[in-house]
Formats: structure tokens, sequence, C-alpha cells
């Protein structure tokens, strides 16, 4: 809005656009024909644009100011993170949920960072769980024979209780995270007994509830 606000005055425009990225701009490593000649027609012949632009994505995989780094090459413009808006980027403004202990579902190595650029203080990612409640995912035979115990350690991990969960974005293990994701809905974010009937839900953000989508692949894909 900040952003949108300035390019307005400076331009003395009103006239403005909200441009979705996938399947409209790109698809996977394609530029969609027309796209960099549409950006030139809007654009100062030195990329930078002369109307107000801000893009849209469902994924949340990098940092708006990447986004804005790649598309700035792919479409030779010059963009800035705060013209990026990724799917999960409205987490910024909960701040009530910030200094919370919130389970992030997602894929990612940067999954916590990201989390922490969001503002959010204490994220909890499937790592974190792997590494102090390994027995909670032995979908895989060999691995709960080598762990031997189905209980929980005696020393509960710090993070606990959780007390928000936020679907990130398509994890890629999808049985660990629906595991865990039913032990934390059943417990209250406990993970002890269950919770009795009509208490209230532990709160969930679904940040991308696609559940099929297109890559460039012929066929449709399932997401999560």
């Amino acid at each position: 809005k900040q952003w949108y606000q300035r390019r307005v005055r400076a331009a003395s425009t009103t006239f403005g656009l909200l441009v979705d990225i996938d399947g409209v701009l790109v698809r996977g490593p394609k530029t969609i024909p027309n796209t960099v000649e549409g950006f030139r027609r809007i654009s100062d012949g030195q990329g930078n644009l002369t109307k107000p632009v801000v893009f849209l994505t469902n994924g949340s995989y990098r940092s708006e100011d990447a986004k804005a780094a790649e598309l700035s090459e792919r479409l030779g413009i010059k963009l800035t993170g705060d013209q990026i808006v990724l799917v999960n980027t409205p987490l910024k403004t909960f701040t009530d949920w910030h200094g919370k202990s919130v389970f992030f579902a997602g894929q990612g190595s940067s999954l916590h960072d990201c989390a922490r650029d969001l503002g959010f203080r204490h994220p909890v990612t499937i790592r974190d769980v792997h590494r102090d409640i390994p027995m909670f995912d032995v979908i895989s035979h060999k691995k709960r024979v080598a762990l031997h115990s189905g209980t929980l350690p005696d020393t509960l991990p710090p993070y606990l209780p959780i007390e928000g969960i936020v679907i990130a974005n398509t994890p890629v293990d999808w049985d660990a995270h629906v595991q865990f994701l039913l032990d934390l809905l059943l417990t209250g974010g406990t993970l002890g007994r269950s919770v009795k009937k009509g208490s209230p839900q532990l709160p969930v953000i679904a940040c991308n509830p696609d559940l099929v989508w297109a890559s460039e692949y012929h066929l449709p894909r399932l997401a999560c």
C-alpha cells in the first residue's frame, strides 16, 4: 500500500495493475509470450515502471526480495520486495500470533527463517519435531523397529504446547505433517490427552488451500 501510494503520487495517475505471477506471467522456468513486451510498454526504457504494479503469488518458498530479484531479471524491469505479495505476506499483520509458539507446516530449508521474517519469534517446523520427538513419525517399518519405543520422551521440548498452526506451503513429507497436525488438533497442541468434546479448536491458518495446481507438466498436480 505504501509503495502504491508513493508511485501514484510520483506518476500522477490513478491507473495501476495487480498481477498474478504463476500461470499468468510465468510457468515454471518459462516466461509466457508477450509478457516482457507488455511490461516494456509501461516502463521508461531503463526498466523503471511508469505505472504502479503489484505482483501476487501463492508461492512462499522465497522472500519478497528474492522473488522481486527473480522477476526483475526475467521481465527486464526493476522491482523491489514491497511490490511482491506472497501467499504468506499477510501474516506480517497477525501480530497477536507473533509471540506464540506456532507450528509452520511446509517445505524448504528456509521455512524457519521465513517465519521469523514474517515476525514470528517462536516458529516450530517438522524438522524440530523429528529431532525432539522422533517416534511420532513411524510410518516406516524400518524406522519403527530401530526406535524401539513408542512413548513420548521424558522431557518434552520447550516449544510445547503449540498455540497455533500455519500451513505455509505444500509439505514434501505429507505423512509426517498430517500425523503431527492431527496430534496437535486432537490434543489442543499439548501432545497429551485428547481434548474434551466441545473444547475450543487450536487455531489454524491455511495460507494456500490449493489442492490441485498447474505446472509445466501436461496434467494437473496435487498439492496438499
